[in-house]
């Protein structure tokens, strides 16, 4: 019986998708892992209208065949004012009901947004301003139950004050970058001030260092902080790390992380990587320190171009150092259906294949359009 509901509603979704000024895109992925054999499945649908005025969308989530949670989304802009509401709503007795509400607008350079967040019984308030250039105050923000994250704190409805925060920013002259000073409140009272000073101009080409300053209520710490920019001209391109003491304030040396290769091979492109330094760069998936692929162009359905690549990546494997070598495949097979199936297999006998789909009515209706 859930399954049949669970159809209806699908079918409902693409229903209200065939009327005029509304939207329609799905996506989903089917999982097998090998030697294991073990299956999983997501899809997500979402449909709803688009207009002048604004968005009115709902989307609905499967995992493995079974319902996970509806996602229910309206946008409107009236007289500059930008409203949008989000409300979710979980089938799984695990998750909880989350409203989320965003009111914005912008007026002289000045944009204001609200957002209150209701979740599980607990709701929270968030206040911002930005302010655009030449303006030194960059940001004003005010939390009144809310985390940074955007997450309720207090198990209350009332509104009462968590947190505050500026954001002020002063250019300096003779390339000495600028000054940026940024203090903060909590409901217990200051917390502290950030103050940032630089870049400052080139000590050595490419390096340079800013000064960093925090003081709270109880210490106060300075840094000096060094940065290196280094641009390649080359199709390799080296990943580097400054040898610094902080506690002695001395730079001791250069450090060459990974290296980071991108060429171009007639209509292939191809892209390597060298970890020199596991432990201390992530360029590469664990628990490989380096692959090397190759992308090329695939023709798809209506005149759409898709991809194809390999990649090899390097480990402890027994050929050359090779332990995994991956597939993968974006293709447009219909008007508005693109299929990207992918394989990982590793040398030591286990691997995964997986097949993603994704469906969009703007871009079928569209191909449709430019074919007649």
């Amino acid at each position: 019986m859930k399954h049949l509901w669970i159809t209806l509603l699908v079918v409902g979704l693409v229903a209200v998708a065939a009327t005029a000024d509304t939207v329609f895109s799905a996506e989903g992925e089917i999982c097998v892992e090998y030697p294991t054999l073990v299956v999983s499945s997501d899809a997500s649908f979402v449909s709803g209208y688009s207009g002048d005025v604004g968005d009115v969308s709902v989307e609905l989530s499967l995992d493995s065949a079974t319902l996970d949670e509806f996602l229910v989304y309206a946008r409107a802009v009236i007289a500059n004012v930008e409203l949008a509401a989000e409300l979710t709503l979980p089938v799984q007795t695990s998750s909880d009901t989350c409203l989320q509400v965003n009111l914005g607008t912008t007026a002289g350079g000045i944009d204001v947004e609200t957002v209150l967040v209701a979740e599980d019984g607990v709701a929270g308030l968030e206040f911002s301003l930005s302010v655009e250039e030449p303006n030194p105050v960059e940001q004003l923000t005010f939390g009144f139950n809310l985390d940074e994250a955007l997450a309720p704190i207090q198990p209350t409805c009332a509104f009462q004050f968590s947190r505050a925060s500026a954001a002020m920013r002063f250019p300096l002259p003779c390339d000495l970058g600028s000054l940026r000073v940024e203090p903060s409140w909590t409901c217990s009272g200051f917390d502290q001030l950030a103050v940032t000073l630089g870049p400052i101009p080139e000590v050595l080409p490419g390096l340079r260092f800013s000064i960093e300053m925090t003081y709270t209520t109880e210490e106060k710490t300075v840094e000096l902080i060094p940065s290196l920019s280094v641009a390649s001209s080359f199709c390799v391109t080296p990943f580097l790390s400054l040898d610094w003491d902080k506690s002695a304030v001395s730079l001791n040396g250069l450090k060459v992380l990974a290296l980071d290769m991108r060429c171009e091979i007639g209509a292939v492109r191809a892209r390597g990587i060298l970890e020199l330094s596991p432990g201390d760069v992530a360029l590469v998936a664990d628990p490989y320190c380096g692959l090397f692929g190759l992308i090329w162009s695939v023709t798809g359905c209506c005149g759409e171009e898709g991809e194809a690549s390999i990649a090899f990546f390097f480990g402890s494997g027994p050929l050359l150092g090779i332990a995994a070598i991956a597939l993968e495949a974006e293709i447009p097979v219909l008007p508005g259906l693109v299929l990207n199936p992918q394989a990982m297999m590793k040398l030591d006998g286990t691997g995964r294949f997986s097949l993603d789909w994704s469906y969009d009515l703007a871009d079928a209706v569209g191909s449709a359009g430019t074919d007649s």
